[in-house]
């Protein structure tokens, strides 16, 4: 499908001019959806040329019912695809694709509806169509229905005539597509929103195979810039694209209609300062966290994108412009046959190879886009080269032959004998001369003890199974070989009476080995094991390891010792042995842990790791006498650190929370911090051990997700949690409670005579304003709809509230936000208040349809207004409402 006549690449660079079709590398885009102005930056890069200017002869591929785009790009059928945030979710499971861009920077996505949702338990029992995305299922769940209520789902037919027909409830559609279809066939429907829910999205995401973004870069980064370009010129040029989208493909839909799309997808093409087809890693990781909340992904899948960035990123390409080439060239490798030798490399029962060097193998496939046949499958006579050996150790003689890659695999090199022979732990295999010792035969311990220990003598054999029984049967006092090699075998061989008797102060390396005038395969091969295991990439390695713990002393052996000074002294080495050991153990730990040690009296800190003070910005010096709250953000208020040290240091307690800190930069980070007291025989706190996670990125991706992303004010979704959370704690701690609903007056006028860009801009503005207002600790401001708005607050009195609430209402007033067709001439607000003692508070849905009730009464009395009820405990068993006035008395 890849020409291999492509342009080189500095060519591709430089050239704004066409070029002759022969130069052209030929690229297949699969749709997803049918023809329409939805894909007109597409269009437009094939009718401007686009393209072609980067060397790139490009064809759209139609989309039919059924079709999966990730599916189409995997076989290799397709280049590039295009879907919805559902492509997202095929990465996390697995599939190898790399995301270029997105069309939209959040999704045109509605549902259309028979009828007005007004509760989203509306949804009970009904028939929702849809392609498959994030979106609709995160809204469905948002619904809290029970499992049999549920609706039932159906994959999009992509024919609008189902919906009209009343064959589904709901139909999953844009915004600017169906919605001016059915309006024109006069079609009644109502429309359902999930940005209205706090549910965002990317949509039009554009994609391609991790092959082709690592092997061929400046074909992908040529793809994406003539990609932008087009979408570029057909926002500014929609009649031209339409005009010629209608001549070349076959388009269900007219030229108004198409006309009516363009207009309204400009908006989410382009948002504010965000740059056409900009893709954030953290908020796909906070579209994946839906996914994950709604059991579509499990947390393993969530975290393997977490680890690793699945933007295509040209500057963080893996092989040269001279390695691509050769890739592109080099079709298919062949390697020499691996040896049985498990758990790196067997057979299973099926006849399929398997084993932690397959598992590489297979990566290294996937990722150079080749094909790996043995030697031994090559055609009788075949003289082709073997041009890879999977699996070798390096040896001096080796080494004149090939070129060897640093070490993929390296594990201890032991030795394991029966267990009762008191032979005690080899550390020095000096001691070994004159004794038998199996070993693999043409194998790295055969040459290994060879050299270095010349009076050991080796008993050869053709497996370890074998190696095993000359050691059982007395023919050998120990099998020399891979630790993890030497436990598989013992475990499969079911033998109990085996333990690891001696270990070398060497490792057993594995490496991979190419022939010395092949260079540039060696650093192919290099780069790609090197990226491989940056991030375990594909390798279940605790499938395979099962690593037993080396037992250092025979303890069998000591307990035989009848010597009584002789068993003292050997326990209390024993001990300070295992001390230390547990003390080097600790070290790692703590440092994988951003430990710190801090002083019980003076709170000072008085050891630190390095891990820690890399996350931190300061050295361990630095740190050292340095205050431990001198590290805390602000955010941790007094009355928090009184509490935490009360738990630890009064109570002797340890203490674990998320908490917001400073490094030497300013900069604010989150960590989950576990404080653990340490005691003096007294009892008394002497010192407290400080542990940390990082949880910064957990962090920003939680804010994403609760975070209204035009206004930055909390979203819909929060505010169904943040709703029930706060009605629990004011009930608790016997607060009195105030529930706002806020909506900007006329606003409708303002979309439609100054555009929605600038409606945008005064919803911005607005909520700057309403923040500034409640911005306290226990203030929460949320956006809930277009402009509409809700604050939960607390406040001492009701005088107090109204004050505030008429100081808010009058400030937007005098910012004078010029709405020329409403009434006044500029922008108002409406509100609807609702003020409730501790023991009066309404449960959540309630407190929502009231407050929206009162707002209603608000618009319905001219706008501009404040309608205010008082809910007050009349007596101990009921509750008394009143409507006060919102004037301050």
């Amino acid at each position: 499908m890849l020409s291999l006549l492509a342009l080189q690449v500095q060519a591709v660079q430089s050239s704004t001019d066409p070029v002759d079709h022969k130069q052209l590398t030929s690229i297949k885009v699969q749709l997803n959806w049918h023809h329409q102005f939805q894909f007109a930056g597409f269009y437009a890069a094939i009718q401007q040329g686009y393209y072609h200017q980067f060397g790139l002869d490009v064809e759209l591929l139609p989309w039919r019912p059924g079709i999966s785009t990730a599916q189409q790009v995997e076989n290799g059928d397709a280049d590039f695809g295009i879907s919805v945030s559902s492509v997202l979710i095929d990465i996390a499971k697995g599939k190898d694709l790399k995301m270029v861009m997105t069309s939209f920077q959040y999704s045109p996505l509605i549902l259309l509806s028979h009828f007005p949702l007004t509760d989203l338990k509306q949804f009970a029992g009904k028939t929702v169509m849809h392609n498959g995305g994030i979106q609709v299922k995160s809204l469905l769940a948002n619904s809290t229905l029970p499992e049999s209520q549920m609706p039932k789902e159906v994959y999009s037919s992509g024919n609008l005539q189902d919906f009209i027909d009343g064959k589904v409830d709901f139909y999953g559609a844009y915004v600017s597509n169906e919605p001016f279809i059915l309006r024109n066939m006069r079609v009644p429907f109502y429309t359902v929103d999930p940005k209205r829910y706090g549910i965002q999205s990317y949509s039009g995401l554009v994609f391609t195979s991790s092959t082709l973004a690592r092997t061929q870069p400046d074909l992908v980064e040529s793809f994406r810039k003539a990609t932008i370009k087009g979408w570029e010129f057909a926002i500014t040029h929609p009649q031209e694209v339409i005009n010629y989208l209608m001549q070349h493909y076959p388009v269900d839909k007219s030229q108004t209609d198409l006309l009516n799309e363009a207009k309204t997808l400009k908006e989410f093409v382009q948002v504010g300062s965000t740059p056409i087809g900009h893709l954030d890693q953290l908020k796909i990781l906070a579209i994946l966290s839906d996914a994950l909340n709604l059991g579509v992904i499990n947390q393993s899948e969530y975290q393997k994108i977490n680890n690793s960035n699945i933007i295509f990123d040209k500057n963080t390409q893996v092989f040269t412009y001279e390695e691509q080439q050769y890739l592109k060239n080099k079709r298919t490798l062949v390697v020499s046959d691996t040896l049985d030798y498990p758990p790196f490399h067997m057979v299973n029962a099926q006849g399929e190879s398997e084993g932690l060097v397959t598992d590489y193998m297979r990566a290294i496939k996937r990722m150079l886009g080749v094909e790996i046949i043995t030697a031994s499958s090559l055609p009788p006579g075949s003289d082709h080269p073997i041009d890879l050996i999977p699996a070798i150790s390096e040896t001096p003689v080796l080494k004149s032959k090939y070129l060897f890659t640093k070490p993929y695999l390296s594990f201890p090199l032991v030795l394991v004998g029966r267990g009762g022979d008191n032979s005690g732990f080899i550390q020095d295999f000096t001691a070994l001369g004159g004794y038998s010792v199996a070993v693999l035969k043409d194998s790295f311990p055969q040459e290994y003890l060879t050299f270095h220990y010349p009076n050991i003598n080796l008993v050869l054999v053709e497996s370890l199974k074998e190696g095993l029984r000359k050691v059982q049967y007395g023919e050998a006092i120990a099998l020399a070989d891979n630790l993890v090699a030497i436990n598989y075998a013992v475990q499969t061989e079911g033998y109990t009476n085996f333990q690891i008797i001696g270990q070398s102060e060497h490792k057993y390396p594995f490496s991979m080995a190419i022939n010395r005038d092949e260079a540039l395969l060696f650093s192919i091969i290099q780069k790609a094991l090197q990226y491989i295991q940056d991030g375990n990439r594909q390798i279940g390695y605790q499938k395979w390891l099962k690593v037993p713990e080396v037992r250092i002393f025979n303890y069998q052996l000591l307990m035989q010792l009848i010597l009584p000074l002789l068993l003292v002294i050997i326990l209390l080495t024993t001990l300070l042995v295992s001390y230390h050991r547990k003390q080097r153990y600790l070290k790692e730990i703590y440092e994988l842990s951003y430990a710190s040690l801090i002083d019980a009296s003076s709170m000072k800190i008085i050891w630190s790791s390095k891990a820690y003070g890399k996350l931190s910005g300061y050295t361990t010096e630095e740190l050292t006498g340095m205050p431990y709250l001198k590290l805390a953000s602000q955010k941790v208020t007094s009355d928090v650190i009184q509490s935490i040290y009360h738990q630890v240091l009064d109570l002797g307690k340890s203490w674990s929370g998320e908490v917001p800190a400073v490094k030497k930069n300013g900069e604010e980070y989150w960590v989950e911090l576990t404080l653990i007291p340490n005691k003096n025989l007294l009892g008394k706190v002497t010192s407290v051990l400080a542990t940390r996670i990082d949880i910064s990125d957990r962090k920003k991706i939680e804010a994403i997700s609760i975070t209204d992303e035009l206004t930055g004010l909390y979203n819909r979704r929060y505010f169904q949690k943040k709703l029930v959370s706060e009605i629990q704690r004011a009930k608790r701690e016997k607060q009195s409670v105030t529930f706002i609903m806020l909506d900007i007056d006329f606003f409708k006028k303002i979309n439609d005579d100054y555009g929605h860009q600038v409606g945008d801009e005064v919803l911005i503005e607005v909520s700057t304003s309403i923040h500034a207002y409640f911005n306290r600790a226990n203030d929460f401001v949320f956006r809930v709809g277009g402009e509409e708005f809700f604050i939960i607050s607390y406040f001492d009195n009701l005088r107090a509230l109204k004050v505030h609430l008429n100081n808010l209402q009058e400030s937007i007033r005098k910012q004078r936000i010029e709405n020329r067709n409403a009434p006044l001439g500029f922008l108002t607000l409406s509100m609807g208040v609702l003020y409730c003692d501790s023991n009066c508070i309404p449960a959540p849905e309630k407190v929502s349809k009231r407050t929206d009730d009162l707002l209603y009464e608000s618009k319905e009395n001219g706008r501009d207004r404040i309608s205010i009820e008082l809910i007050t405990e009349k007596d101990a068993e009921s509750c008394v409402k009143q409507r006060v006035p919102s004037q301050v008395d």
